[in-house]
């Protein structure tokens, strides 16, 4: 009986000496975990992030082996003199060109198969979000039919209700699909946040930029919180013709911030950009909307649109006068990347069957139509390429000018749109470039080559990511 109870005895002193063991063991773990923040908070005093809304538990889970390498620590490039952004190639010499595409009846990979082979590196989608949801399993679809042709995501996030009226919860949960579209279908993100909220026209957030700010600057805590393969896009609209017309009046509590130049009024002379620029820490990429809006007033192709001069989208970038220079103040000056992330040129179907287009407000000569509408075009992309890459043989490029302009996204769709010149008419726009193999897509692919360029435009394929956001060069 005595052996019975030593034995017992021997057997209850292990499992103490046992648990508290195991206990040091965890104290000494997660004193190791806390080191390791509390050494990368004090080396970033400025990156701290709220907690995650309650109800919400999928938190990135550290351990010995990922507490740090996932972590954003900014490259510096000493080519171009500063920090490298999330999700941005080194050096000056790489420039992706990508598609946003009419998801309803395309995909990536009738995009690449319309391009004989030639992979885009990035695909844009639209995705709508209210209080309580956003369009997830369309996210998952497309991730996975990006995935398949080895590209990239733009999504342009829009609220269609106010933004003050989604809560926290939802932008969370974003953000967890964020994680998710990087992890499991390992696809990178460029979220497009509100996009245009300089603009009248999209009421539940546009110029008001108090709440614009409040709600970008939450996502974007939540996005660094969970994933660095999403970097954050601030894209306002072009500020010429700022403040626009024919859309909504602003709220008088927005005109504090809205009226810049202290007239009383919002006008041409406030800052079309400033209002709304959320904040270098919540800012990975900065983008544009510019579109070709050029068009002829009288003759044979009176109201259709007009080419335009390689100097044309230099002009837009640079603006007017120093309010208006964006691509200065926003890329040079803060040092971030620069996309446009939404551009094209479209050519104004004179001859459309659509129900909906206003009959006769084109004019187009017949015997013009095909070289007319690769001209427009043409012109338009070569803006592009010719001051984001340069030519060859053109001894005037400045290949340090625009040396942050790494991604364009050109708009690959056909729609009915209002007229600029008469919000009654309405014409069939057609910004489609890989939809003409004969004419419009053979002189695309003949402007991309390497032949002509500085250096080829950069494909998919042509970098391989990391969980901490860089990318990395792939040796051809």
């Amino acid at each position: 009986m005595a052996d019975k109870v030593a034995v017992c005895g021997i057997l209850f002193w292990l499992k103490v000496v046992f648990a508290i063991s195991v206990a040091f063991l965890g104290l000494g773990y997660q004193m190791v975990l806390i080191h390791q923040r509390r050494e990368y908070a004090l080396a970033h005093p400025n990156k701290w992030v709220p907690p995650p809304p309650p109800g919400y538990v999928d938190i990135p889970e550290f351990t010995a082996d990922n507490a740090t390498n996932c972590w954003y620590n900014a490259t510096f490039d000493p080519e171009l003199g500063r920090n490298l952004a999330r999700l941005e190639p080194p050096g000056s010499k790489s420039f992706w060109f990508g598609f946003d595409l009419q998801w309803q009846v395309d995909s990536p990979a009738k995009v690449v198969e319309r391009l004989g082979g030639v992979e885009p590196a990035l695909y844009n989608t639209f995705i709508n979000m209210n209080a309580d949801s956003f369009e997830k399993d369309t996210i998952d679809w497309m991730a996975q039919q990006t995935s398949q042709k080895h590209g990239m995501l733009e999504i342009t996030l829009i609220p269609s209700v106010n933004i003050e009226d989604i809560p926290d919860s939802t932008l969370w949960a974003f953000a967890v699909e964020m994680k998710r579209v990087n992890s499991y279908y390992g696809v990178p993100v460029w979220l497009r946040f509100m996009h245009e909220m300089n603009g009248n026209w999209i009421t539940t957030y546009g110029q008001k930029p108090e709440k614009f700010k409040r709600g970008f600057r939450t996502m974007a805590y939540y996005i660094h919180t969970l994933t660095n393969l999403t970097a954050m896009v601030w894209s306002p609209n072009i500020g010429t013709g700022y403040p626009y017309v024919g859309g909504a009046v602003p709220l008088l509590e927005d005109m504090p911030s809205l009226d810049t130049d202290g007239n009383g009024v919002l006008d041409n002379g406030d800052d079309p950009y400033l209002p709304y620029y959320p904040g270098d820490e919540y800012v990975d990429w900065v983008g544009i909307s510019l579109y070709n809006l050029a068009y002829s007033d009288s003759g044979p192709n009176k109201h259709q649109t007009l080419p335009v001069t390689p100097d044309f989208i230099p002009n837009q970038l640079h603006g007017q006068d120093l309010t208006h220079n964006f691509y200065d103040r926003f890329s040079v000056q803060l040092n971030k990347p620069f996309m446009m992330s939404e551009t094209a040129s479209f050519y104004a179907v004179y001859d459309s069957t659509s129900p909906n287009v206003t009959a006769g407000a084109v004019s187009q000569n017949p015997a013009t139509a095909v070289a007319d509408e690769i001209a427009i075009k043409q012109s338009w992309w070569r803006s592009i390429l010719f001051n984001a890459i340069g030519e060859k043989h053109n001894t005037t490029f400045n290949p340090q000018e625009f040396r942050n302009w790494k991604l364009a996204v050109w708009f690959e769709e056909r729609k009915v749109e209002q007229s600029y010149w008469s919000l009654q008419e309405y014409t069939d726009r057609d910004y489609h470039i890989t939809f003409k193999p004969d004419t419009v897509t053979k002189a695309f692919l003949e402007d991309v080559s390497q032949d002509t360029l500085n250096f080829p435009v950069t494909w998919a394929k042509s970098y391989k990511w990391t969980c901490d956001g860089k990318m990395i060069p792939q040796k051809k």
